[in-house]
């Protein structure tokens, strides 16, 4: 949201037009994303403490390391992250959990 709220008001011409990469600045493997919503969510639902990943075969085109570059909004936006992964995914889910 903060890196969209800034593109959408920023008065640098040359910021207009372009395409960031918006991330936390950090490398994320799927399976600490998984944890960190598992054990969330857990917090609410005790039962969601033992659900464990099911892995697929690889396939074509996956990508096994990424890494967001986030110079570009950082230089251009004044972008920078307020949040970790972890802190936004707590107060996402805690939100969602409690309002839907």
């Amino acid at each position: 949201i903060q890196a969209n709220e800034l593109a959408a008001t920023t008065n640098d011409i040359d910021a207009l037009n372009r395409v960031y990469n918006v991330a936390y600045g950090k490398r994320t493997t799927l399976n600490e994303l998984f944890y960190l919503i598992r054990d969330q969510l857990s917090s609410f639902d005790s039962e969601i403490k033992n659900i464990e990943p099911q892995y697929g075969s690889k396939r074509e085109g996956d990508i096994p390391h990424s890494l967001a570059s986030i110079d570009l909004a950082k230089e251009k936006l004044k972008y920078n992250p307020e949040f970790s992964v972890k802190e936004g995914l707590e107060k996402a889910i805690e939100w969602y959990w409690k309002n839907l």
